[in-house]
């Protein structure tokens, strides 16, 4: 029984050295995944004379061939204002005739990065990307009109309401940092990969910088956001055997 036990496992060692020979592999070169959690951005230079920082929310969706990593993601916040009239929009006399209608705009970034892998143990691996990056900023707006009351005071009244944004696209620089949670193997065909899979799960830190120029401000603003993300990270890795 010993003997033949060794028989078996020596021809299964065997198996996989020739196969690794032939140039074959135990694992497919693609993995594919998602990610979804939440960060923080923050504007610099002439941004942070419109916008404060906020909070977002971000999802997207990444795969690797070999060492290669495409990154698609998705970031929502909604940051206060630093000013009501981003325009500038004055009357003939120099007072506002436009104003904010929310205490809160709609911030919107959409990045497409390429990056490559570089494993730092067994549980971490560190991905310097590069790519582009559109943002946007939406609210709605306050026309108003302004007219003197029965006391001799100036007040102003909302003539229209309608939506507004701003948006660029510009550059985006930032590191995924992932941190290894569980790895599991399926005993059955994965759905997506029709073979048996790798799956793991992963906490993934990616500290970033983006450009935004938003020249239809006036004056036109620029900078840069920098922020971080830290998201759960699912990916799938089919299996050969």
């Amino acid at each position: 029984m010993k003997r033949t036990a060794t028989i078996l496992l020596a021809t299964m060692v065997m198996a996989v050295a020739m196969r690794a020979a032939d140039g074959g592999a135990l694992t497919t070169p693609w993995t594919y995944g998602f990610t979804a959690g939440a960060g923080a951005l923050f504007p610099t230079s002439s941004l942070t004379h419109n916008f404060k920082g906020t909070a977002v929310f971000t999802a997207g969706l990444t795969g690797n061939y070999r060492q290669w990593r495409l990154n698609a993601a998705l970031h929502f916040g909604q940051p206060s204002f630093k000013r009501p009239n981003i325009y500038q929009v004055t009357d003939a006399a120099g007072r506002d005739a436009q104003l904010r209608s929310a205490a809160n705009a709609s911030q919107l970034g959409v990045a497409l990065q390429l990056g490559y892998t570089v494993p730092c143990g067994s549980r971490v691996s560190v991905t310097p990307l590069a790519g582009g990056y559109w943002s946007r900023y939406g609210w709605r707006v306050n026309d108003i009109e302004w007219s003197k009351n029965d006391e001799g005071n100036d007040v102003f009244q909302v003539t229209d309401t309608h939506s507004t944004s701003l948006s660029n696209v510009s550059w985006m620089v930032a590191v995924d940092v992932d941190i290894l949670l569980h790895r599991h193997v399926t005993q059955e065909p994965f759905f997506l990969s029709g073979s048996r899979a790798q799956l793991s799960s992963s906490l993934r830190i990616t500290p970033l910088v983006a450009g935004a120029r938003y020249s239809k401000s006036v004056p036109s603003v620029k900078g840069c956001f920098v922020g971080v993300t830290v998201a759960y990270l699912g990916l799938v890795k089919g299996l050969n055997y």
